[in-house]
């Protein structure tokens, strides 16, 4: 699996970048708070992957998480995890729990939206997969003049990387219900639960049976 580097800040050029910023344009699919993409872990609806990455950093507090996912629409579900922030578990970043919640959620998203997701990871093979932030280079790379079409951008750019992680995985022949089962899921929790207990044997069907 290919490795992430969490501590490099890499400058990237645009034109040569599957860079994702804005929802509805191009390469916005594989941005986490995109609402048209509900995910189903057995008989829990979930509305995004951002309502179930920010669920995961409250492995002790499964009321929170509940409160998290019941929030209508991705950014107020963020809003409303901020609101509780002081709860995160201590491992969240200590333990790099963050980034293995993030991998899965993404995995999830992944298995569950083939048909919509491989045609957009094999349309950026050659590219480097890039989110375009205006205040995080962590989890992505702002543009160095400032501006939302700046054509540098610089950032370690995690979800980007795991995102071309994903790709190299289905390149080297894995299927996405495959590789989600490889994913880590150590300590991340959900309603007082492990979230491999959820994830045994996700089909893509699943997400259509929860939303009937």
């Amino acid at each position: 699996m290919k490795t992430i580097d969490l501590i490099t800040t890499k400058t990237y050029s645009r034109a040569s970048c599957a860079v994702f910023f804005r929802t509805r344009k191009q390469w916005g699919e594989l941005a986490n708070p995109h609402n048209d993409f509900p995910l189903a872990l057995r008989d829990e609806k979930i509305l995004s992957t951002e309502h179930l990455y920010q669920a995961l950093r409250f492995p002790e507090h499964p009321d929170v998480q509940r409160i998290v996912m019941g929030t209508t629409g991705a950014i107020p579900a963020k809003r409303k995890a901020y609101e509780h922030i002081s709860l995160t578990t201590k491992q969240w970043v200590d333990g790099g729990m963050n980034v293995r919640a993030m991998k899965v959620v993404t995995a999830l998203k992944l298995a569950q939206y083939p048909d919509t997701i491989l045609p957009i990871l094999a349309a950026s093979e050659g590219r480097d997969i890039v989110e375009q932030s205006s205040h995080d280079d962590f989890w992505g790379a702002r543009t160095l003049d400032g501006t939302e079409k700046g054509e540098q951008l610089s950032g370690v750019n995690v979800l980007g990387q795991i995102w071309m992680s994903h790709r190299c995985a289905i390149e080297s022949g894995q299927l996405p219900a495959k590789h989600l089962e490889q994913q880590d899921t150590t300590d991340l929790m959900l309603y007082g639960k492990p979230l491999s207990s959820f994830l045994h044997a996700v089909e893509t069907q699943d997400v259509q049976r929860a939303l009937l």
